[in-house]
């Protein structure tokens, strides 16, 4: 079982929307009426917002201290995705 949550979102200076989304995979064991996590991904997406467009972006609010916990993390994750982008010597 897959489950996505959107833990971070951000709107760059150059109309570009950056959305940040966790997703846990579990195991379901019927036989034993147990669920096990087996892996946690960490997806980036961007996209590309027309100025003129009237779409509202909101930015995640958390409202819990395990939701404001993922929040940070997904930032950090990308605010070190970002600097990994600048320090690359192939560009």
């Amino acid at each position: 079982q897959f489950t996505a949550t959107i833990v971070y979102t951000e709107v760059k200076s150059n109309s570009e929307l950056v959305v940040h989304v966790e997703v846990i995979a579990d195991v379901l064991s019927v036989a034993e009426a147990s669920r096990s996590t087996t892996n946690t991904f960490h997806l980036t997406f961007t996209h590309r917002i027309d100025p003129t467009s009237k779409l509202g972006i909101l930015p995640v609010q958390p409202e819990s201290y395990s939701e404001a916990i993922r929040y940070l993390e997904g930032r950090r994750r990308l605010e070190a995705a970002g600097q990994e982008d600048s320090e690359n010597p192939f560009e």
